[in-house]
């Protein structure tokens, strides 16, 4: 690639401030690219610019200390937030859109190749003949249908322009541009008063119904009916009455093209009529020249003010002046708000909105995964994630809870190992249930005033929303506002035939027949809850992972669920990836999963599975929102939405909450979010999302409640000489006469986490594996938020007996070194 790097810090800069050494990098460079090394839409720039194999210069500004400043500097130089943004022989040109728009009209080559302003490629040299002629006429000197189209237009003692352009240096060039332009290949190449009329046999059809005469007069004569002129004006007076933005356009025109792609690139919604496909669009253009002043196009209107073509255009977006514009007057949209997503938090937003009196309407979709599971309103922890979930865990606990029956005296028929689960009929009744809530869910939309759409969407703009539903008809609606929630889908494996032979936690709720030997590949808390519960419930798991559990969380805490998997007869196979996976038919027909493995030490595994679960991550489900020609930012690691603190995309109007944002992914942070946000929005409401000191539980067959700063975290954010840790391993009451099972029933376990600040400890993070340690988190989460001290949690009365007390009575440090095992109750 003829890539010059540029260096912030180098030579080129020659020192100076920051707007100096942007200014300088413009000024020394030809082509100057201020560029992310991640970002897609900037490697597309760098591409189409080695197209044309000239150097180029970049400026990775997130390789840059100062990146953040350069780019907010950028902002007021060139009135341009994102990347790339690019500058050719000192011009701003805009980011890859307007690149792209550039090279789609034929204007780039001219720009990368010459370097004199006033050099006009191909393209536009054909464009500016077309609109300075009120006839022009490609010919070539030798074509003898060329020689009888000008003898035509001869008999009508008209004035018109020749470019024979076989007699041009560049003559395949200009008939190239010709042909995209208006179609034809062949000359005489026709236009009209900008019209395009085509070839000979077209101007002499004209000619013979009696039309050429008319053609020829518009334009420089007013001739026309009095109703006609009045049928026109009124066209044009509710055209651009009607759009905010009215752009009177030709489909062939560059500049049309340049136009309509500068305003798209900022998400703005226009309307453009093609003259040159309208029958009358001649007579329109010449009273358009009446009304505005202007004959050419594009001929711009906003909010019925005339701003005039693309150049005007271009000085208004240059000079910051174009938002004011557009604000200056609403358009009439059909709704205040719409919510694009029908999960926990789009349908907390779009409730709270339809409280404050505004027009709502929500839009939800549910993709089938590869095995073909679809689930109805309510997102994915309603359908597949956190109810489905709990069930079975509450399932496997079950299980559990009829062992522990013997040792207190429960008389049970037959073995206890006889006892069977029947995966269907658990399955069948969860899926009723979540049916109810998804009925729920849809009368409460109803009873707030919300309209429901079944339908998928997109942006076509800022503010406006196409959906198509399960039938296929497409929909288009306006609104001021947009939210969007639509939050993410299981992550697959990169390898042949996964999706066809793996399922996810999309399908394991719903799966028709009992999992039998499961694979669960993954690390996540969601690749353990599945684990545990298959477990429990009788099924062999073997779990796959990469590297570390539960990553994120605390790694003591982490290890500690693994070793009571382990004992509770989960599998693991630690620091492999699977390499291949592939279908095995046994001699019954009975098909198996065959996966193979290999492990960071070069030993290989393989082992046949009637079940594999990939649990791998989750992706959020942007790709097919058009976010990118509206403008909206992703991050495209995980295509989540890049927002600030009030969850407010790229494009002011369009805002985001949930799992499709870089924010903890939990319904109720989704759920406070969205009401917030609906709060900010329309009932004048001031408070932010507070997304720091989030409780979650991890519902493995211990369960482990967390809230604040695990172990590392602390370490890294205070230094492991401002941190105390008082923990505690101990056995609940409830597990006291247990004889079944691992010999340790030692294995629940607590500590708190604090920082020493002006000789107190402040709680920081508080951590437990237990049963039930979601009920017991939920209550200490209020602590830990309201920063209460340790000392604070030891004069709190403790409930007796219960496994929470431990929290009031933790009195061994790990820097003591002393045994943190409890004796007695």
């Amino acid at each position: 690639m003829s890539t010059m790097t540029y260096d912030s810090g180098g030579n080129q800069s020659g020192g100076g401030s920051l707007g100096e050494q942007i200014t300088n990098f413009i000024s020394s460079s030809g082509i100057a690219v201020f560029s992310k090394s991640w970002c897609p839409y900037c490697k597309k720039a760098k591409d189409l610019l080695d197209k044309y194999g000239t150097p180029y210069k970049v400026w990775e500004l997130d390789l840059e200390a100062n990146g953040d400043l350069v780019q907010a500097k950028l902002l007021e130089i060139s009135g341009q937030k994102t990347v790339p943004n690019i500058y050719i022989n000192k011009k701003h040109i805009g980011g890859f859109s307007d690149l792209k728009s550039l090279d789609d009209a034929g204007a780039l080559k001219a720009l990368v190749v010459k370097e004199e302003s006033n050099y006009l490629n191909p393209g536009e040299q054909v464009t500016t003949f077309i609109n300075s002629n009120a006839i022009a006429l490609f010919s070539k000197s030798w074509c003898p249908y060329c020689k009888k189209a000008k003898e035509l237009l001869d008999r009508y003692g008209t004035a018109y322009k020749v470019w024979e352009i076989d007699l041009e240096g560049d003559e395949s060039s200009i008939q190239r541009s010709l042909s995209e332009m208006s179609g034809q290949k062949t000359v005489p190449n026709i236009f009209i008063n900008g019209n395009h009329i085509g070839g000979f046999s077209d101007l002499s059809a004209l000619h013979e119904d009696g039309r050429l005469k008319e053609l020829i007069n518009v334009g420089r004569s007013s001739d026309s009916s009095n109703t006609d002129s009045k049928i026109f004006v009124n066209r044009i007076e509710e055209f651009v009455k009607g759009n905010q933005i009215a752009i009177f356009s030709k489909s062939w025109c560059p500049w049309c093209s340049k136009a309509k792609a500068l305003l798209a690139a900022q998400g703005n919604h226009f309307q453009a009529w093609e003259l040159d496909l309208d029958d009358d669009g001649v007579k329109i253009q010449a009273k358009l020249h009446e009304i505005s002043g202007q004959n050419t196009v594009p001929n711009i209107f906003i909010n019925g003010e005339h701003i005039g073509g693309f150049s005007d255009l271009s000085h208004y977006d240059t000079a910051g002046l174009l938002d004011e514009l557009l604000a200056k007057q609403d358009l009439d949209f059909e709704y205040d708000l719409i919510v694009i997503g029908g999960g926990s938090g789009g349908i907390s937003a779009a409730k709270e909105a339809a409280a404050a009196k505004k027009k709502v309407a929500l839009c939800d979709f549910v993709t089938p995964s590869p095995r073909g599971t679809v689930w109805g309103l309510g997102g994915t922890c309603v359908n597949v994630g956190c109810i489905p979930k709990k069930l079975m865990h509450r399932a496997a606990i079950i299980r559990q809870d009829m062992k522990d029956a013997i040792d207190f005296g429960w008389k049970l028929p037959g073995d206890i190992l006889d006892i069977t689960h029947d995966w269907g009929t658990m399955c069948t009744n969860i899926q009723t249930y979540i049916s109810s809530l998804n009925d729920q869910y849809i009368q409460q939309l109803q009873a707030n005033n919300v309209t429901f759409y079944n339908a998928k969407a997109s942006l076509l703009d800022k503010h406006t929303v196409r959906m198509v539903d399960r039938k296929g008809l497409p929909r288009e609606v306006k609104a001021k506002n947009i939210i969007i929630a639509v939050g993410g889908r299981p992550s697959h494996l990169d390898l042949p035939n996964a999706k066809e032979l793996c399922i996810t936690s999309d399908d394991i709720f719903s799966l028709k027949h009992p999992p039998g030997k499961t694979l669960v590949i993954g690390a996540s808390y969601i690749a353990l809850e599945c684990a545990g519960f298959l477990k429990g419930l009788g099924y062999d798991v073997t779990v796959m992972v990469r590297s570390i559990l539960l990553r994120g969380f605390d790694q003591e805490c982490a290890t500690k669920i693994e070793k009571y998997m382990t004992d509770y007869g989960v599998k693991f196979l630690k620091e492999c990836v699977p390499t291949s996976v592939e279908k095995y038919t046994e001699e019954d027909g009975k098909s198996l999963t065959w996966v193979k493995g290999q492990f960071n030490s070069g030993d290989h595994f393989e082992g046949m599975f009637d079940t594999v679960l990939v649990a791998v991550g989750r992706t959020a489900l942007t790709k097919e929102l058009n976010l990118d020609s509206v403008g909206i930012e992703v991050n495209p690691r995980n295509q989540k939405i890049v927002v600030n603190e009030k969850d407010q995309t790229s494009v002011k109007n369009v805002f985001a909450v949930g799992d499709v944002i870089e924010r903890p992914e939990l319904t109720p942070v989704a759920i406070l979010a969205g009401k917030l946000l609906a709060k900010r929005l329309y009932k004048s409401g001031t408070e932010l999302m507070d997304y720091k000191n989030i409780a979650t539980t991890v519902f493995t067959p211990l369960e482990y409640g967390c809230i604040g700063l695990n172990e590392e975290e602390a370490i890294a954010q205070h230094g492991k000489e401002n941190i105390e840790v008082y923990h505690s391993t101990f056995t609940p009451l409830e597990s006291s006469l247990r004889s079944w099972g691992t010999e340790d029933t030692n294995n629940a376990f607590a500590k708190l986490i604090c920082v020493k600040e002006q000789k107190e400890e402040y709680v920081i993070g508080l951590h437990i594996l237990s049963p039930n340690a979601g009920e017991i988190t939920q209550g200490f989460a209020l602590g830990v938020r309201l920063r209460l001290t340790k000392a604070q949690f030891d004069g709190l009365v403790g409930i007796h007996p219960t496994v929470a007390e431990v929290f009031t009575t933790l009195k061994v440090t790990k820097s003591s070194g002393e045994e943190s095992t409890a004796k007695g109750c």
